[in-house]
């Protein structure tokens, strides 16, 4: 490499490595490019001698950052894996938390540009699918297998990646104090607490409608109230002692049993309270 050539390229390791610590101290949208040639000690025309503007920086440093993810996670050979084990989506959780926690300054400045954007550009939809792709790919997977799933892969993927993203911003060194066991073992227990309990939902939601719209199942079991909700006719009277109006019905006796939206809640009550529960006990134990 020539002299000029080395030179170059010293420039514009300072220039990355002065806007990562400024986009973390002070922010991406509070940070100038003069601000950013100051701090690597470069005049401030070396800098467009590298980037045409600070969103081409920006999209250098994420570049950087997606080739750490791509080593981090060996994406090229990446064999899918089941996200519904505990174990796995912990390790994959762990290695997306690596690669934020090492790009922090990278992660706050996206954040901030892609608010900038506005949500009509869907700039940080974007932002989100692409960041997630791996997590998408898995969770297409497990849905091709036959797996449950709560929801739409790609919207999964991205409501992890928010949480994580923002968790990123929010947590900086300095100022939390959080190990990163900690947040990896709390992320796992909340989207694990989180599936579960989008699944079983899901499955009884389906069940309870298809209950209303057939009116009776095929099959019935004693003490379970089947059919519609019967008719609400109004009294004549509210005398108890009063006869019935000539030619009138008495109105339907109220069903025995408890109500579906009462089995729904009480179901998804006894699930919280056991996985709770079970993530207290790992919790008071420290992860396996």
């Amino acid at each position: 490499m020539g002299v000029r050539k080395a030179r170059a390229a010293e420039t514009e390791a300072a220039l990355r490595d002065a806007a990562r610590q400024l986009f973390a101290e002070r922010g991406y949208l509070n940070t100038k490019i003069t601000d950013i040639t100051a701090a690597a000690g470069r005049a401030t025309g070396s800098f467009y001698e590298h980037f045409a503007s600070k969103e081409a920086l920006l999209q250098a440093l994420l570049a950087d950052m997606h080739g750490q993810a791509r080593g981090q996670l060996d994406i090229a050979d990446h064999v899918p894996h089941d996200l519904a084990d505990p174990a796995q989506l912990r390790d994959h959780i762990a290695a997306a938390w690596d690669v934020m926690r090492d790009n922090r300054p990278v992660v706050i400045a996206l954040f901030e540009s892609a608010m900038t954007a506005g949500p009509a550009s869907g700039a940080l939809w974007t932002r989100l699918t692409e960041d997630t792709a791996v997590f998408r790919e898995h969770l297409e997977h497990r849905r091709d297998e036959g797996g449950s799933l709560p929801g739409d892969p790609a919207l999964i993927a991205a409501a992890m990646g928010s949480m994580m993203s923002m968790l990123a911003y929010a947590l900086l060194p300095a100022r939390a104090g959080y190990p990163d066991d900690e947040v990896i073992d709390s992320l796992t227990a909340v989207i694990v607490l989180y599936a579960v309990l989008g699944a079983v939902t899901l499955v009884i939601l389906r069940m309870l409608g298809r209950r209303w719209r057939s009116g009776s199942p095929a099959e019935p079991q004693a003490g379970v109230p089947y059919g519609p909700p019967p008719d609400r006719r109004e009294l004549t009277s509210l005398e108890p002692t009063d006869p019935e109006p000539a030619g009138r019905e008495p109105p339907d006796p109220a069903p025995a049993g408890p109500r579906p939206a009462g089995s729904l809640y009480a179901v998804l009550g006894v699930a919280t309270l056991v996985i709770l529960r079970m993530l207290g006990r790992r919790g008071r134990r420290g992860p396996a």
